[in-house]
This record gives structure tokens, sequence and C-alpha cells, in this order.
């Protein structure tokens, strides 16, 4: 229905609203207002995490310059306050006040938000999550200590449920505030997943509870790990502004870092590359299964509440598994017919594990492409590293996919690779923009896509430009996808723009949209999309 009501509601000017909303109606007055004097009012006592983020937005209200107000709707100091001529009075009623640390459907990021001519906004929300859209809507509606288009009226809600990014800490170690500042970047673009890709051949930064030797032997730098209250930590952060951590833990391939020591070395084949960093796990020793079920542990443990856990999967080598004689013996043994067959298997010894240590229900997701042979089980979640255009060879799959186009979603991709060797070509921001978030027809569902940034060469200097500006068009894509049916090319590039500025106003450095005369001319230099 709201989609059906963007259409009519086609807005008569340009605000400057990333990721556009589904449903907005406005007028043509502006009013001024006076920062410092922005007031919170609420009939709730709210809990820290709201307030935690409350102040965040604060701070960005007003550049850090004054104190937050928060009071409730009857205490008389409200009711002076809201004399002040040029005061911001925000008004909000939220009816599940409980941290959440996911969302079940597109309904927990819904809200309702309206602005008259004097100023008085009222926020409805389902829960703190729904309320950090909306005064993210907010905080882009601010221009210059002013708000133009009143009164406003905005009913909104994602059409997509799972929106993010991949980033990458395994190839390079990323400080723990340059993931919280990833965070803070996805809060202001309304997306609501970090997909953590922890581990890989290269590292494996996070400190386990019984083999540390794993870390300590694959770390670039003495304190390069992260304990687990630092996983804590950025898991609670993350929630309080509205993002999930789904981590990743990629096997049976991409394993090398777990068996650079004497303790794990047998459980890992060195595959027979000209650079000798790539492993496998062997999926036929018990050992193996052991050492898999120790870690799992850990990571249930850490991301209990996560929206689900991340197994990889992809990139074996079959031409591994033949540099060890024994492994066919097995295979023999047990009517393992071939390698993919043995890749069967351990997925189901690994499903089997994870099952037997999980409390409460909890979703798996492995890479899948259209050259995987692999069988996928009806409740795993697919994040799909083939094209788009590709998924009508999966078409019988009843899974839940996750899309992240090769073509259009690798952000790593075009700038060489970790040997200085070209590495495939460069996606756009227009490309993102042009990509079709509406597959062909399947029996599965899409619930979102991600952006991946692979980390060869990528690090805490070069993690927000890479990742945006291209992962705010993923955000407006996955949002709103149907406001590119009714709005021109040179009113989104102008939204986008906006974008840029928001982010490096708030420290933020991203790749511009463009160069100093198309920002200043958009409808001659981006007339149409072609």
């Amino acid at each position: 229905m709201t989609q059906l009501l963007l259409l009519l509601c086609k807005i008569s000017f340009v605000i400057s609203l990333m990721p556009q909303p589904r449903v907005m109606k406005n007028g043509t007055v502006t009013r001024k207002f006076e920062p410092c004097q922005t007031i919170y009012v609420s009939e709730q006592m709210f809990p820290f995490h709201i307030q935690e983020m409350l102040q965040d937005y604060h701070q960005i209200f007003t550049k850090q310059a004054c104190q937050f107000k928060m009071t409730e709707e009857k205490d008389s100091r409200s009711k002076l306050l809201y004399k002040l001529p040029h005061s911001l009075k925000i008004l909000m009623y939220v009816e599940n006040l409980e941290r959440l640390y996911k969302v079940e459907s597109t309904k927990d990021e819904e809200y309702n938000l309206q602005i008259d001519e004097n100023l008085y906004v009222i926020i409805k929300a389902k829960n703190h999550w729904g309320l950090i859209r909306a005064i993210e809507t907010l905080h882009q509606l601010m221009d210059n200590n002013k708000i133009q288009g009143l009164p406003i009226f905005i009913q909104d809600e994602p059409y997509y449920q799972h929106r993010g990014v991949m980033v990458d800490t395994s190839r390079h170690f990323l400080q723990v505030k340059t993931l919280e500042r990833t965070i803070v970047a996805l809060m202001l673009n309304k997306m609501n997943i970090l997909h953590w890709h922890i581990s890989d051949d290269e590292s494996f930064p996070l400190l386990l509870s019984n083999h540390s030797i794993i870390t300590n032997t694959s770390k670039y730098k003495e304190n390069w790990y992260y304990t687990f209250d630092d996983v804590k930590h950025i898991i609670n952060y993350a929630s309080a502004r509205g993002v999930s951590i789904v981590p990743e833990i990629d096997t049976p391939a991409h394993t090398y870092s777990w068996g650079r020591n004497e303790e794990f070395k047998d459980q890992i084949i060195l595959c027979n590359n000209k650079i000798k960093q790539y492993g496998q796990l062997d999926p036929t020793d018990e050992k193996t299964y052991l050492l898999v079920e120790s870690i799992f542990k850990d990571i249930y443990e850490l991301f209990k509440e996560s929206p689900l856990i991340h197994f990889g999967g992809d990139e074996v080598q079959l031409s591994c598994y033949d540099q060890k004689p024994s492994i066919k013996d097995f295979m023999n043994k047990n009517n393992i017919k071939d390698y993919v067959e043995l890749q069967t298997y351990y997925r189901k010894r690994q499903k089997q594990i994870w099952n037997t240590i999980i409390k409460k229900p909890l979703s798996v997701a492995y890479w899948y492409n259209a050259v995987d042979k692999l069988p996928a089980e009806d409740d795993d979640i697919i994040q799909w590293w083939g094209l788009t255009s590709e998924l009508n060879q999966v078409a019988t799959f009843k899974n839940r996919f996750i899309l992240s186009d090769y073509n259009t979603l690798y952000l790593d991709t075009g700038v060489g690779n970790a040997f200085g060797n070209s590495y495939q070509t460069y996606h756009t921001w227009k490309q993102i923009y042009k990509w079709n978030p509406f597959p062909p027809e399947i029996q599965g569902s899409v619930i979102g896509g991600e952006a991946a940034l692979w980390g060869e060469t990528n690090n805490d200097a070069t993690n927000f430009i890479k990742l945006f500006i291209r992962s705010s068009v993923l955000a407006d894509r996955l949002w709103n996808p149907h406001i590119k049916d009714v709005e021109s090319y040179a009113d989104f590039v102008t939204r986008l723009i906006a974008m840029e500025d928001r982010l490096e106003s708030y420290g933020i450095g991203v790749s511009p949209v463009t160069h100093g005369f198309c920002r200043q001319n958009v409808a001659t230099c981006f007339p149409v999309l072609d």
C-alpha cells in the first residue's frame, strides 16, 4: 500500500533525503530553528541504549556545541520550552523499549514522522530501531538550521529487511574505532547489517578462549586482535544504533591461518599454489571437527543475538585434496565418490555440530554462485555473489537470498590486488544505481543485499572512501527501490551529493560523487540516465 502511495505523492521540489521515504507529503513553509534549543520529549522513561542514540544524534544536530535536554511530556519545563519560537520540540512515542539486536521484518523499522509549521515534531515507532530511522530522517531535513517544506508528513519503512556492507578484518586488521565509525555511517544511511568477515587464510584476529595459539601465530602486530570484550562492545554499540553484527568464520577453505602452528598444522592442507598462503581444512580428520566445535562455541557465546551466522563455504580448491592420500582412502571407505560429496559431508558435520551448540534457532548463511554444485538445505540463507540475472539457475531453491552481485556490489575491485596486479574493474555509484534489486522469478525469497569490501587492499585509511558514497546508493536502492520510477536522474544525484556532504560533515571521508562544476549544475551534467 505504501509503495502505491509513493507513486501518488511525488514531491513538488527536491528535499534531499537518502534513502528517500516510501510516503512523503509536504508544504511550502520554511522555518529556522536554534539547535541548542532542541528538546526531546517523551511520556516514557527511555532506557540507556535509547538515550545513548539520542545523545549521539544531538551531537550531530548541534555539532557538539550544547547540552542534550530530555524531559517528560508532563514536565512543566517542557511547556516553557514549547514557547520558544525557534525551539525544535521532538515528541517521541515508542511501543517497545527493549534493546533489539536484529529485526524480524521490515515492520520493525517502520515509523511515522510529522512536523508542523511551529516546529513541533511527532515521531511514532514500534521500537528503538524505528525511532533511529525517524531521527535520521529528521536529521536530514535539518538544512543549515532550517527545515523546508513544512508541514511534513512521512510514513516509512524499508522494502528489504537486510541492508548492509561486509568488511574484512583478516587481510588487514581494522581498529575497533574504525568498526564503530562504520556502524555510525551505516546508521546515517539507514543500513542495518555489518557483515564481519573475521577470519581468512591471512589471519584469525579473534582471540579464541581455548585456542589462542591460532590468533597469536597469525596476527600482524602484538595487539592486533579482538578480545571478547571488544566484540561485546561492538555488538552493543551497533544495536544502540540500529545495526546488527553478522559474523563470518569461513571454512573449509580460507583457513591457512588456523594451521600456522604446531598444534593444528596437520588439520590444514596447504594448497599447491605459486604463493603458499592458501589452506583448507582436512574434512576427513576428526581433530578438525573438535577444533570447529570449539570455535563454534565461542562464536555462539558472542553472537547468539545476531540475525544469522555466516559459515562462508566458498572457493574450495578441489585439487588441494589430492595432496593428501589419506583423503582418498577415507572417501573409499565411506562411499564418497568425489570431492563435491566430500564438501557436502563436511557441511553436514559442520551443521550437526552447530545444532548441538545453539540453544535457540539461529540461521546459517553460505556464499553461493552459479558454479557451486553443493546442495543447500531449505533453511540455509544463500548469499549470492553471482550475477543477479543468474539467479534463474537456482530458481527451484526455496532459500532466502542476500544479493551481493559480483559485477556491481564488490567494492574492492578495480584498484589492484595484494600482489600489485590488475584485478577486475571498478564498479561506480552509477552502476549500483542502475542495478536491479528485483531478481528473476525464483521459488525462494530475496531478503536484501550487501556490498562486499574485501580487505586485500583495504585498511583503516581507505575503509570509508571505498565503502562510500557507493554504499549510500545501495542503501537507497534497498530501502525504496521504486523511487527510481518517479524521480528524475538529476534529483537522485542532488540527493546523493547532499548525502556526501552529510557524511563529510560528520568526519566520514567519502569518495566524491562528481566534480565542482557538476555539483553546481546537476541538471546539465545528469539530464538522463544512460
